[in-house]
C-alpha cells in the first residue's frame, strides 16, 4: 500500500554509499570522489540531506546516489508513495507556448508523442482538438483514451517531454530507447528548468545536464542539438527547451 509513512521509513534506513572511487554516469570519467565537486540540498520528500556530484570532465551534476543505487522496483515504489500524497502542477500553458514557438516542429502532417505525459496536463486533448495527430505515453497511467502504456513498434516524427529528463536513472540507455521510436530525421524535445542546477530540493531530480554532457549523449544516440532556448512566461515562470534531430 502506497503511503507517505512507507517513504519516511525507507529514507530513514538508507545511508550514503561508502565509496572512494566514483564513475560518471554520462562520460564514464572515473576518479576518487574527492575530485568531484559536491552539491548538497535538503529534500522536501523525506530523503533528508541530498548529496550530488559534478563530473569534472563533462560537467553533469548527478545524485543522490542512494536513489540512483535503488533497485528499479524500489524506485517505482518510492514514486507510488510520492503520488499517494503529492499532486503535480498543471504545466499545459507552458508546454503549449514552448511548442508554438519552436521552429520547424509544429506541423499537422507530423505524428507526435507526449512521452511520460502523466495525467495532470491537458496538452494532448488540446492539440488533438486543433487537428494534431498525437498520443501520450506513460507506463504508470491506465484507462485514459489519450494515453497508452505500450508504444512498441510505433514511430513518431516529434517526441516531446516536460520535466522528465531530470528524473532519469540511466540517461544514455533511456534516451536511446526514446530515440528508437523516432522516424528518420525526427525530433526529440526536452523541456525543463533542470538544464540548470535548480529545483535541487527533491531527490527525484537525479541529473542536471549541461550542453557538454548532452553532446556526449547526443553523439552516442546519433542525434544533433539543433535548438536551445530559455523561455520566460508572463507569470514569472521559466523553462528551457532543447531540440535534438535524429541523424538517420
Amino acid at each position: 500500500m502506497a503511503s507517505k509513512e512507507r517513504q519516511i521509513i525507507r529514507w530513514k534506513n538508507l545511508q550514503q554509499p561508502n565509496i572512494n572511487v566514483l564513475q560518471c554516469y554520462i562520460c564514464k570519467y572515473e576518479n576518487t570522489i574527492n575530485n568531484y565537486s559536491k552539491f548538497e540540498a535538503n529534500d522536501i520528500f523525506n530523503a533528508g540531506r541530498l548529496i550530488r556530484y559534478k563530473c569534472p570532465n563533462c560537467d553533469v551534476i548527478f545524485g543522490d546516489l542512494r536513489f540512483l543505487n535503488l533497485p528499479i522496483d524500489e524506485i517505482n515504489n518510492d514514486y507510488e508513495d510520492l503520488y499517494s500524497y503529492y499532486k503535480e502542477g498543471d504545466t499545459t500553458q507552458y508546454i503549449l507556448e514552448v511548442l508554438e514557438n519552436i521552429p520547424s516542429i509544429k506541423d499537422k502532417r507530423l505524428r507526435y508523442l507526449d512521452y511520460a505525459c502523466g495525467k495532470w496536463n491537458s496538452v494532448i486533448p488540446t492539440l488533438k482538438s486543433q487537428g494534431y495527430d498525437i498520443v501520450g505515453y506513460d507506463k504508470y497511467v491506465s484507462n485514459d483514451s489519450y494515453i497508452t502504456n505500450n508504444i512498441q513498434n510505433q514511430k513518431f516524427d516529434v517526441i516531446y517531454n516536460c520535466n522528465y529528463i531530470e528524473h532519469l536513472i540511466n540517461p544514455i540507455e533511456d534516451i536511446r530507447a526514446i530515440s528508437s521510436h523516432l522516424n528518420k530525421n525526427g525530433y526529440i524535445v526536452f523541456i525543463t528548468q533542470c538544464f540548470e542546477y535548480t529545483i535541487e530540493f527533491t531527490h527525484y531530480h537525479t541529473f542536471f545536464f549541461t550542453d557538454k554532457s548532452l553532446k556526449i549523449i547526443a553523439d552516442i544516440c546519433d542525434m544533433t542539438l539543433i535548438y536551445s532556448n530559455k523561455f520566460y512566461f508572463k507569470d514569472g515562470e521559466w523553462t528551457i527547451a532543447k531540440v535534438f534531430k535524429k541523424n538517420s
